[in-house]
Formats: structure tokens, C-alpha cells, sequence
């Protein structure tokens, strides 16, 4: 059975300053957070974002890369357009830039996991501290879509 999960399972990209950056599909924005894997509270500036409104947290996986070339240009971009839509007080629904390919939640489990264990190894933990980091990111996942479901059914 396949477990549908929301799209709060983001790829981290290593920045400078021990940070990782996330791409926000709300309100088209990198979004920054200290460079450990887990649940971060979502720091979208966009009233009736979903990270506002529903689920305000979203789990940073870490990719191993750094931050890909022209992402901090399409942040700035980014950050005019949500700074232009405050100074002018739109009433109207905000529209984010595209979401960068790799930028993209993501839905597999498999593959998030893969990438959580690789982070594990690379940062030289015990093999029990590797089975504590699945075990975590398991329990966190199905939190997750838990949650999702239960907000999902509110609003139906």
C-alpha cells in the first residue's frame, strides 16, 4: 500500500554558516534552518500558506550537496515578490515563483531514508546511531502522514 504523505519531506542543500536551505513552494523562497535532519517549523511568510494555516512543520532531508547554482538568485527573486505583495497589501491570492526541479518535496520513502542513512554515515555514526536515525525518521514519517490524513478529512 502506498502512503500518500503532504509535501513537507524537503530536500536540505548545504549552505555556508553550517545551514542547510530549503525551497518553500509557498511563498517561492529558500527557507534556512540549522544543518540537522529533522522537523523544522516552517518559516513561510505567506498568510493562508498551508505551513500557516494546516501543517507548520515541515522534516529537512539532506541531500549531501550544496545549494545548486542560481538558487540564491531565484531566492532574491523570491523575496521581492513576497516584499512587493506585502508593501502593497494585495487582497488578491499570492502567486510563488515555479518550484526549481530541485526543489521539490519528496514522496518516497525509500529514497528519503537512503538519504538519511547516507547523512548518518557521512557524519560517522555508530551503527546503532544509524538504526536510531531510521527508526526516527520512520516514526517521523508516518507522523506525518497521519497528520496530513487528519487534515485532509477536517477539510472535507
Amino acid at each position: 500500500m502506498k502512503q500518500e504523505i503532504p509535501p513537507v519531506m524537503l530536500p536540505a542543500y548545504i549552505v555556508p554558516c553550517s545551514q542547510y536551505a530549503v525551497w518553500c513552494s509557498y511563498c517561492g523562497c529558500l527557507h534556512f534552518h540549522g544543518a540537522l535532519p529533522g522537523g523544522r517549523i516552517a518559516h513561510c511568510q505567506i498568510a493562508g500558506s498551508p505551513y500557516k494555516r494546516d501543517f507548520p512543520e515541515y522534516y529537512l532531508v539532506p541531500t549531501g550537496k550544496p545549494l545548486p547554482d542560481g538558487a540564491m538568485k531565484l531566492h532574491k527573486q523570491g523575496m521581492t515578490k513576497v516584499r512587493r505583495h506585502w508593501r502593497l497589501k494585495h487582497y488578491k491570492p499570492y502567486v510563488p515563483l515555479p518550484v526549481p526541479e530541485w526543489g521539490r518535496p519528496l514522496y518516497q520513502r525509500d529514497y528519503c531514508e537512503g538519504l538519511m542513512v547516507t547523512w548518518a554515515h557521512e557524519q560517522g555514526l555508530t551503527p546503532e546511531e544509524v538504526e536510531d536515525t531510521k527508526r526516527y525518521f520512520h516514526r517521523s514519517w508516518d507522523e506525518f502522514a497521519a497528520r496530513w490524513k487528519g487534515t485532509k478529512e477536517a477539510r472535507t
